[in-house]
């Protein structure tokens, strides 16, 4: 047999694999890519109609904005909106002290609501996790790193959602619109007075120093 004729096979299998390679390539060049889609309103509420959840992918990173606050889409949740057949409203209430107990006000803490409802005000379920950011500011010795929101139940029992605080918001995450409860930490007083107690002694250690300093250098001028 010739070289020629060995090298056929090869030469086809190669060809084959090429080709296979072009194909793969050329359907991933075709998936459509992410897109980033923000919809927003001045108002408390966001109303969108369904067939733009239709046209929709999974993997579109999606953000929904009011005046009150915003969330973004997990691909499990876009996933279940693109089967809805009406419209829906997105809704986050202002902050507010509803239901909450004198003291609990005092503190500074502070309700909010978020609902997901078709046209007919029925809630739609989420079918997965958004992330959800309300604008917050930290009060006077308030701890970042404590401040947690709770989910209330319709039996007022209080649930703990994952949380944490980025400038000018407070983060958490949930599979289940409801009433919320922003619950701040506050550094305990006693805690400023021995911070305060300690830069005190420091202060008074060098000053301390400094005048030992001088009396010395003082005393050496003499002699």
């Amino acid at each position: 047999m010739s070289n020629a004729a060995r090298l056929l096979p090869i030469s086809a299998a190669l060809i084959l694999a090429i080709s296979v390679i072009g194909v793969a390539f050329v359907s991933e060049s075709d998936a459509a890519a992410p897109k980033h889609i923000e919809y927003a309103s001045p108002t408390e509420s966001l109303s969108i109609r369904s067939d733009y959840f239709a046209d929709m992918n999974t993997n579109d990173y999606i953000k929904i904005t009011t005046k009150n606050g915003s969330m973004v889409l997990s691909s499990k949740v876009i996933s279940n909106l693109k089967g809805l057949t009406s419209n829906v409203v997105f809704r986050v209430s202002a902050e507010n002290t509803d239901g909450l107990s004198q003291d609990q006000a005092n503190e500074g803490y502070r309700t909010v609501s978020i609902s997901l409802r078709d046209t007919d005000g029925n809630d739609q379920a989420l079918g997965g996790k958004v992330t959800v950011y309300l604008p917050y500011e930290l009060g006077f010795l308030e701890l970042a790193d404590k401040l947690s929101v709770k989910h209330i139940a319709s039996d007022g029992t209080l649930t703990d959602m994952p949380t944490h605080y980025e400038e000018g918001y407070v983060v958490f995450e949930t599979d289940h619109f409801s009433d919320f409860m922003i619950v701040p930490t506050y550094k305990a007083y006693v805690d400023v007075i021995l911070i305060g107690l300690g830069v005190f002694s420091i202060l008074m250690v060098i000053l301390l120093v400094i005048v030992l300093m001088y009396l010395r250098y003082a005393e050496q001028k003499m002699y």
